[in-house]
């Protein structure tokens, strides 16, 4: 197979990030397995790819609200954010990337943000999502912004040195995603950027080099973003996603469909291009993360969104964001647990798997709220604390002041 190999080179990206630690002070691995006794497997290799049913009613959606989550409140658009580790004495930063930057901020024990760096505003691209991934194996995560231009992906990686954060490579033209130990994949689009290509690539790095792989194709169309994670808790990892037409798809690492439920995820409003009004051709959907109920079983963490368009010039416009707790089964699946975000839609789910810090029962997930122009990211609340914690941080937009009335 040809390999794709990329010497990191002088960045020219205008974009930055910003990096919120949540947590502990911990020096740890930046992963650590799961030490859950391993189930029965739900999805059969041989056999043809299923089906699967929707069994039972859904249960009645809550709120987080009430659950008393934390919170991280951000103007404007968070499209994408994410834990990941960096070295040291701090164990998890956290990454959140807007419509036009990314910035680095660290949340302090007395629910303060402190941004750390702030990047410059994003010109030329549309900025889609974030991944998380240690490519060298030296303990360190670095950040893959994904972004997108009317020729395609022109994404960006950044990593920490020296204190510092840097651009290593950008421009690249691939859509980058990953789950905590698990693979990071990237993703091109063929056809004139109508269509995403069938043959996934693996990332690592080689000393200097960022070395992109071929590393399997997928059977029939494939979903933008593929998550590497053992999806039925049997000890063996599955290639996971939601295709276009919003079911939750299921693979082996060969890329060969095990399992297709529709109707599961999706519903992400595709974005427009920032050097025009012409659309993205693809929506990105949120990420699919793995988590476990109270007794170690597997679900799966789906992101779905509802938009209701009013009358006229977005008056009565109505978005409904969901986060569902899908529990996968052979034939068959069901939701175990259902959140709802009133008068917004659900932007990306934060995975707070692995690391010192992570968390195998929730994920996090963002609501945006266009009519507010305002972001909420929804992080799972802390058992030991009464109250959830309450922080903010700045996009860095200017606000514009709204003009008085001019008198006759």
């Amino acid at each position: 197979m040809n390999k794709y190999i990329m010497t990191f080179r002088k960045i020219t990206f205008a974009a930055a990030s910003c990096v919120a630690a949540y947590g502990a002070f911990c020096a740890l691995p930046a992963w650590s397995a799961s030490s859950s006794p391993h189930g029965a497997p739900v999805f059969e290799e041989t056999a043809a790819p299923i089906n699967a049913t929707m069994v039972g009613p859904e249960p009645a959606a809550v709120s987080a609200k009430n659950e008393k989550w934390d919170t991280i409140s951000v103007d404007g658009k968070a499209l994408s954010a994410a834990p990941f580790y960096v070295g040291g004495i701090v164990a998890r930063d956290f990454a959140i990337l807007t419509s036009k930057r990314l910035i680095i901020a660290r949340l302090e024990s007395d629910n303060k943000v402190n941004v750390q760096w702030t990047s410059g505003q994003i010109y030329g691209a549309t900025a889609l999502s974030l991944a998380a991934h240690d490519t060298n194996g030296d303990g360190r995560e670095e950040i893959f912004v994904n972004a997108w231009r009317a020729s395609g992906f022109s994404s960006t990686m950044i990593d920490k040195a020296g204190g510092k954060y840097r651009v290593l490579v950008d421009n690249l033209p691939y859509f980058f995603s990953s789950s905590p130990g698990g693979a990071l994949y990237a993703q091109k689009l063929v056809d004139g950027g109508k269509r995403v290509d069938g043959l996934v690539y693996k990332v690592t790095r080689d000393a200097r080099d960022l070395r992109i792989d071929p590393a399997f194709t997928i059977e029939g169309e494939a979903p933008l973003g593929l998550f590497n994670l053992d999806a039925d808790g049997d000890g063996v990892s599955e290639n996971v996603g939601v295709d276009r037409n919003g079911a939750l798809v299921v693979y082996n690492q060969e890329g060969k469909l095990l399992w297709k439920a529709e109707n599961l995820g999706g519903g992400t409003k595709k974005t427009k291009a920032a050097n025009g009004n012409k659309e993205a051709p693809l929506a990105v959907p949120p990420r699919v993360v793995a988590v476990k109920d109270p007794e170690g079983r597997s679900l799966l963490a789906v992101g779905y969104s509802q938009f209701q368009k009013g009358m006229f010039m977005g008056i009565g416009d109505k978005d409904t964001g969901f986060l569902r707790l899908v529990r996968v089964a052979r034939k068959s699946c069901s939701v175990e647990k259902k959140y709802v975000s009133h008068d917004s839609w659900i932007g990306d789910l934060v995975d707070m798997g692995g690391g010192p810090l992570g968390r195998e029962d929730l994920p996090g997930y963002i609501s945006i709220s266009e009519k507010d122009n305002l972001s909420i990211i929804y992080l799972p609340p802390d058992k030991t604390r009464d109250e959830g914690r309450e922080s903010s941080v700045s996009s860095g937009e200017p606000v514009r002041q709204k003009k008085d009335p001019v008198g006759p």
